[in-house]
C-alpha cells in the first residue's frame, strides 16, 4: 500500500506578516483619503485620522523591516510610503481650502 502523501501546512514568518500588513494598511490608506472607492459603498469617503495611523503604521513597519527585505522590496515599499505621505499631505490642504471655501 502506497503511502499518501500529505501537504505540509507552513505558517507564515513573522517578516512576511509584517510584509502583508504594509501592504494591507496601504491599501486601506488610500480608501481611507478618499483617493480609491468604499468596495463596500462603491463611494469615495474619507477619514483623513485613520489614514495618518495607517501611513504612520506603516513607517513603522518598513524601519522595523530593515534588513529583512530585499532591495527591490525596501525601495518598492520606501516608493509606497513615499506616495502615501504625498498624497496625505495633498488631501490634507485639499481638506483645509474645502473646509475655507464653506
Amino acid at each position: 500500500m502506497a503511502e499518501e502523501k500529505k501537504e505540509e501546512f507552513v505558517l507564515p514568518n513573522v517578516w512576511d506578516l509584517l510584509k502583508a500588513f504594509v501592504i494591507t494598511l496601504s491599501e486601506n490608506a488610500w480608501r481611507w483619503m478618499g483617493l480609491v472607492v468604499n468596495p463596500v459603498t462603491g463611494r469615495p469617503e474619507r477619514d483623513m485620522e485613520q489614514a495618518r495611523v495607517a501611513i504612520d503604521c506603516v513607517d513603522i513597519l518598513i524601519q522595523r523591516l530593515e534588513g529583512k527585505l530585499s532591495w527591490e522590496e525596501t525601495k518598492s515599499f520606501k516608493e509606497i510610503l513615499a506616495n502615501l505621505q504625498m498624497n496625505f499631505v495633498q488631501q490634507t490642504l485639499k481638506e483645509g481650502g474645502e473646509k475655507d471655501e464653506q
